[in-house]
């Protein structure tokens, strides 16, 4: 298939509805736009309920995919969004896009097997776990596998990347070895749990990368 004739659509799709989750998670769409100067201005706590937790899991069942689409914070939201438009291209035109969105869903849901299984394991925060890092961690590495000599336009610090809209207007062009981005991504993942920067919920991204691996081996007998 030549570039010209492809459009990730599914990318797309799951791009709208984790934005459009965003926007109506604010009360007001003043507190929307203020959140973006002001972390005071939070998301509705209402919104938390569509979350992950163990202790609501059997009466809201539901929460095992709403979780995916909730972002907290707009650099929780345009970090996750960054990464899943530049390398869920690559990996939708490999694909499909409905591989691409089974994809996405198989590693979401790997990545609450780990949650879980962290949760039951070790002592951790009683925090309620929302984000699509699950899920995109698994698009990363089948990235990585299927595509993995395509340079992206992603910094290797996942946060870093809020800045590679300016980097582009500085005239400057980020192509970065996806291969070798999934690993400094795996890196970025150890470091915070080991220096507690983040928590063992972090877990769970290695949770989203063991779904792409079945889902992986799921695919390759259509592959060949």
């Amino acid at each position: 298939m030549r570039t010209g004739e492809f459009f990730p659509i599914a990318t797309f799709m799951i791009l709208l509805i984790n934005v459009s989750v965003f926007i109506f998670s604010f009360d007001e769409i003043s507190h929307l736009f203020l959140s973006f100067f002001n972390p005071e201005y939070y998301v509705k706590p209402k919104i938390y309920s569509y979350g992950l937790h163990p202790t609501t899991l059997k009466e809201n069942p539901y929460i095992l995919v709403t979780h995916m689409f909730i972002h907290d914070n707009w650099i929780h939201l345009v970090v996750n969004m960054l990464l899943l438009t530049s390398i869920g291209m690559l990996v939708e035109r490999e694909i499909g896009g409905f591989n691409f969105i089974s994809l996405y869903f198989f590693s979401g849901f790997f990545g609450v097997l780990i949650n879980l299984l962290t949760r039951f394991i070790f002592p951790v925060p009683n925090i309620v776990s929302i984000g699509s890092s699950g899920c995109i961690f698994g698009v990363l590495f089948l990235g990585s596998v299927l595509c993995g000599e395509e340079k992206v336009p992603i910094i290797f610090v996942p946060i870093l990347n809020l800045l590679s809209p300016y980097v582009y207007l500085l005239g400057f062009k980020l192509d970065v070895n996806l291969g070798l981005a999934f690993m400094f991504y795996i890196i970025f993942s150890v470091m915070l749990i080991l220096l507690k920067f983040g928590n063992l919920m972090e877990l769970s991204h290695f949770g989203g990368i063991l779904g792409g691996l079945v889902y992986f081996w799921l695919l390759s007998p259509k592959k060949t």
